[in-house]
């Protein structure tokens, strides 16, 4: 598998999603470390796991994984819920019942 390598560029990409303020001085360091976090997810992913059995899923922690038992499903049972009145009280912004947030999703 060919190395990835991190250019100034996706940092300062990754930097704008994860709306940081990434300055000039600092993209050299931020780069270094996000090369250490991809060059150790390739190693990982070139780890043969052939054969090997999970140690822990929370999914099946308690059934048998061979047979997929799926009786470890809590019953599907009707339960009163909170008020819609109830659940807006505390909120900072609502309108029209629903919570009102500001858009995380930005167009470019």
């Amino acid at each position: 598998m060919a190395k990835l390598s991190v250019t100034s560029e996706q940092v300062k990409h990754v930097g704008k999603l994860a709306k940081l303020e990434i300055k000039d001085s600092e993209v050299e360091a931020f780069k270094e470390h996000l090369q250490k976090v991809l060059d150790y997810a390739q190693e990982l992913a070139e780890v043969n796991t052939d054969g090997i059995e999970p140690l822990f899923s929370p999914v099946y922690e308690n059934i048998d994984i061979y047979t997929k038992d799926e009786s470890y499903q809590r019953k599907d049972e009707i339960k009163e819920s909170l008020a819609n009145e109830a659940i807006l009280r505390n909120a900072p912004e609502k309108s029209q019942g629903q919570f009102k947030l500001n858009a995380v999703i930005e167009e470019e």
